[in-house]
């Protein structure tokens, strides 16, 4: 380090002795001032050094963190209606181990229980979990298969009524009323039932529909040559609506007729046909199933 004094003149110092004078100390100070500027400088560039590679840090995980998040806010939604849905579906599996079948194949119904198929006319049952009702099976040789329309000029029909399936009967249907003596209508069969809980209230009704008439039975209704079944439905099987089909037992409603006739008959009778129009032409459509619900 410099340090800063005067020397006076020694006269018995020898002459060689420098001394300081301005130029010297002028030249000092200056020297002083650019280390000090070095350093300033030296500091500064290495600040800037650091933050240029903290910002640069920074910035990379922004990137990464908003390219992330994009990822995220297009896959979740893909996979949440797309993939997931399909993956459920892709898991389930697909219970009849062929697609056709005739006289003596094996089939296996949708609870699990199996029966042989017996028809000695020609018929041939087709299942294609794909395409359920543009089916190609036949009931016999002689009939149009199903995915072709019906001539009524030159194919006879021969069928058979399900009574007591959807109509709700004594006659017809008698077990399910014997549980509950004193029923006379599908009207009173239904209060009784909404009124004991215990053996599954009303949905008793929904397991007669289930267990009443099983693919079993069309397979045998096919097998011994017939071609149609009369499938009877009340209005009242869909929705609750006042009034009876003719004032019967088998009417829904004991002695109020309210079809064609009285307040509510013209209504009624709309509503009929309606559902049978729904039914008839999407049977496992959205409206088909909503009237079915």
């Amino acid at each position: 380090r410099l340090r800063l004094f005067s020397v006076a003149p020694n006269p018995k110092r020898s002459s060689s002795v420098p001394t300081l004078n301005s130029t010297m100390l002028y030249s000092s100070s200056n020297h002083l001032d650019s280390s000090s500027d070095i350093r300033a400088t030296s500091k500064e560039n290495s600040w800037r050094k650091r933050f240029t590679g903290q910002s640069k840090l920074t910035v990379v995980l922004l990137v990464i963190v908003t390219t992330c998040l994009v990822a995220c806010a297009i896959f979740l939604p893909v996979y949440l209606k797309v993939l997931k849905p399909q993956s459920r579906n892709d898991a389930v599996v697909v219970i009849f181990p062929v697609t056709s079948g005739g006289n003596g194949s094996q089939i296996m119904m949708e609870a699990g229980t199996e029966f042989v198929y017996s028809n000695p006319f020609g018929g041939f049952w087709v299942y294609d979990p794909n395409d359920p009702f543009k089916s190609t099976a036949r009931s016999n040789s002689w009939t149009p298969p199903l995915n072709t329309s019906w001539d009524f000029t030159t194919h006879r029909i021969h069928g058979v009524n399900l009574g007591g399936l959807f109509i709700l009967e004594r006659m017809t249907s008698p077990a399910i009323f014997e549980r509950y003596p004193g029923t006379v209508d599908e009207w009173d069969l239904s209060v009784a039932m909404a009124n004991d809980q215990s053996n599954g209230g009303l949905s008793q009704i929904e397991e007669h529909y289930r267990t009443f008439i099983t693919e079993k039975d069309i397979a045998e209704i096919a097998g011994t040559g017939l071609t149609w079944v009369r499938l009877p439905i009340g209005f009242w099987a869909i929705e609750t609506w006042p009034g009876s089909a003719n004032g019967g037992t088998t009417g829904g409603k004991w002695g109020q007729l309210e079809f064609l006739n009285g307040g509510m008959g013209i209504a009624n009778a709309q509503r009929t046909l309606y559902y049978i129009r729904v039914l008839a032409q999407d049977p496992n459509g959205p409206m088909s199933c909503q009237c079915l619900a």
